[in-house]
Formats: structure tokens, C-alpha cells, sequence
């Protein structure tokens, strides 16, 4: 079921972030956006549940949270040079 989640999280959030590209109107496609990368963080979560001991979890949460943030940064870093409030 996690993999099920994961995938339709996936091209939830490809279609979203294709629409965020081309939309004129950013709100509606934004919540889209947000919908696809939250279920995404949920069945990371919930796979993880199932997988490790509970020990485990805390870092292995902080550890995907660091990860997705470095992604994000550096998804942003090549496109800040393009922002016109410099």
C-alpha cells in the first residue's frame, strides 16, 4: 500500500509542479502542489513505521527531512540569480 500511495503522490506532484510552471493563476495549483508533497512526506513516514524500530525512527525522520531540504535549496539555488527583486 505504501508504494501505491508513493507513486500516485509522485505523479500527483509532477502533474502540480507542471501546472505551477504554466499556470497564470497560482493559488488553485498551488494547493495541488502541496496535496502531492504532503501524501509524499506521509508514506515516507508510514513506510518507515513499518520498516524500522522505533528507536530508529526519530533520526531516520530528521535524516529524510534534511535531505528534502537540501533538494530543495539546491532546486532553487541555479534559479535565484533569475529573481528580479535583486
Amino acid at each position: 500500500m505504501p508504494k501505491l500511495l508513493i507513486l500516485f503522490s509522485a505523479i500527483n506532484l509532477v502533474i502540480g509542479s507542471s501546472a505551477f510552471v504554466l499556470a497564470s493563476i497560482v493559488e488553485p495549483i498551488a494547493k495541488d502542489l502541496g496535496i502531492g508533497v504532503a501524501a509524499c512526506l506521509m508514506a515516507s513516514l508510514r513506510t518507515f513505521g513499518l520498516w524500522l524500530a522505533p528507536v530508529q525512527l526519530p533520526a531516520v525522520n530528521g535524516y529524510m527531512l534534511a535531505v528534502g531540504n537540501a533538494g530543495a535549496i539546491a532546486s532553487t539555488a541555479p534559479v535565484s540569480p533569475l529573481n528580479s527583486r535583486n
